[in-house]
């Protein structure tokens, strides 16, 4: 296990979603391209099944006169979803990926925001649709049927584009449409590659309406050749670890730091958290002397994965180091990446076996970042968005003479890694002039077992840590109170907490795990 600096690897360069699929036909027809779990029966698309399925889509859509059109997609995870997207896109319409989970007002805004008549819908959220005259309505699970008279024709399409709408995560304010072309989506899938080798099968968990979701957990890895299971229920997440039996996933950090309570549980439970601790520190040890029997030695563990994970591609938000460190013991390295929605969303990544923990990794092949005098990260990449959908005074805030303004806060260290800091929007300025970020506070506070979830904020010119406890701590205060005087203890005046807030409930979320800040600490 090395960490140092190695070549990249060498992957070639696919233009487009036609040519991936067409591609993948060419050298291997036959080959598994998707799984998934259909009432208990383990369903098998090939490769030509993949393409067969988009050229019937692509064809039908062709016949009903369709071209520039913005078409919604809006269903859970499912092969159908992405038979849909692949033919949106592939017959020069405009894919508009859409949360199924989101209320049906929200969804009904969207469909307006971004001019959408045309709507593939999953049978199970057609309730979450507002009947409306100018409206075309195609059930997901019917695309099978939607056979065309037409003959299929390889459309000439441009690779800048606009090929895709995604949504921001809105998590300060309300979400805007990104509008991506094919070349920012296919190179970010290349750039990707070139510094993760990811083989064998993967399992897809990640909801598709974002670009996390679908760039970097499904068309990075299935571009290249590797299987893919659709996990289609959160439920079965672990069942369908040890069905599968993957060797990666695509995750945020809320999923491995609940992997790791689990585990620390179930240690617990039986006396064994002291052994798995002083196995870590024996692995740790032969590991600089180059034996490796992480794999066997946590065995169990890995198991509980289906006994063949190596890699969790993680990203969405910042990573605790110690999990990183764990995981990485225990035999599953987490390659940890940074991205925005406007990027495609991958800027920068660790590698296989190149990494520092706690940053967002090396910036990608082809891309430039650079640090403004405020901190502020600015990117010029050909993942770069074209914008945002008709809104352009959003978009010339944040594209400013081809560099992209990521509204986050961060440096480049001496080996050329990226530092994420903390979010431009979240900056908390006190009245002596002092600017903080909070999220350099809460990572302090979220290490503690029993803080479940933190956000830190100011109430009148002071810190205030809201705090949702883990379920034996709850309503601790003398035991928070403690947390906060050891925290304020090693920290100048500016940065410490002068108020302590204790909730009943978790932080309001996005599907990406990411809190919803905005009105928290408003009175």
């Amino acid at each position: 296990m090395r960490n140092r600096p190695y070549p990249l690897y060498d992957v070639p360069f696919i233009p487009d979603i036609r040519t991936m699929i067409e591609r993948l036909v060419q050298t291997a027809p036959d080959e598994i391209g998707f799984q998934y779990t259909n009432k208990k029966k383990l369903v098998t698309k090939s490769h030509k099944d993949v393409l067969n399925d988009t050229v019937i889509l692509t064809s039908f859509l062709i016949s009903k006169g369709y071209h520039e059109t913005n078409i919604a997609v809006i269903g859970t995870n499912s092969y159908e979803w992405l038979i849909a997207f692949f033919a949106i896109i592939c017959s020069g319409n405009i894919a508009v990926a859409i949360d199924a989970q989101l209320p049906s007002d929200k969804i009904g805004q969207m469909l307006s925001d971004t001019d959408c008549s045309i709507i593939f819908v999953s049978d199970k959220c057609r309730n979450k649709i507002t009947p409306c005259e100018n409206r075309k309505i195609f059930i997901l699970n019917d695309i099978y049927n939607m056979n065309s008279s037409s003959v299929f024709e390889e459309l000439s399409l441009d690779p800048d584009a606009p090929a895709a709408i995604f949504f921001t995560s809105g998590t300060t304010g309300n979400s805007k449409g990104v509008v991506l072309s094919q070349k920012n989506i296919m190179f970010n899938v290349w750039a990707t590659r070139r510094y993760a080798d990811i083989q064998g099968q993967v399992i897809s968990v990640l909801p598709f309406h974002h670009t996390f979701g679908l760039v970097i957990g499904v068309l990075s890895v299935y571009c290249y050749g590797c299987p893919i299971y659709i996990n289609l229920s959160l439920k079965r997440v672990l069942s369908d670890f040890q069905l599968i039996k993957p060797t990666a996933v695509a995750l945020v950090p809320l999923f491995v730091e609940t992997f790791f309570k689990s585990i620390k549980q179930e240690a617990q439970k039986s006396n064994n958290w002291k052994k798995v601790n002083n196995a870590i520190t024996l692995c740790n040890i032969l590991l600089k002397i180059r034996i490796d029997c992480r794999r066997k030695v946590f065995k169990q563990v890995l198991n509980s994965f289906g006994g063949k994970l190596e890699y969790i591609v993680c990203g969405g938000a910042a990573m605790d180091k110690s999990y990183l460190s764990f995981f990485r013991t225990i035999g599953i390295h987490i390659i940890n990446g940074y991205g925005i929605t406007e990027c495609s969303p991958t800027v920068s990544m660790t590698r296989n076996h190149y990494w520092r923990d706690g940053s967002a990794g090396l910036i990608l092949d082809k891309s430039i970042v650079k640090i403004e005098n405020d901190g502020e990260i600015a990117v010029k990449s050909d993942s770069v968005m074209i914008g945002y959908y008709h809104n352009n005074m959003e978009t010339n805030k944040v594209l400013r003479d081809s560099w992209f303004y990521t509204g986050d806060i961060g440096y480049i260290d001496k080996d050329g890694f990226l530092w994420i800091t903390g979010r431009k929007k979240n900056i908390i300025v006190l009245s002596n002039g002092e600017n903080i970020s909070p999220e350099e506070v809460e990572r302090q506070l979220i290490v503690d077992n029993a803080v479940e979830e933190v956000v830190v904020y100011s109430s009148n010119g002071h810190l205030v840590a809201e705090i949702y406890p883990e379920s034996n701590y709850e309503s601790n205060n003398t035991y928070f109170n403690n947390l906060i005087d050891k925290y304020n203890s090693g920290q100048p005046m500016y940065l410490q907490i002068n108020d302590i807030k204790l909730r009943s409930t978790p932080f309001q979320k996005n599907n990406s795990g990411k809190i919803l800040r905005e009105g928290i600490g408003e009175s």
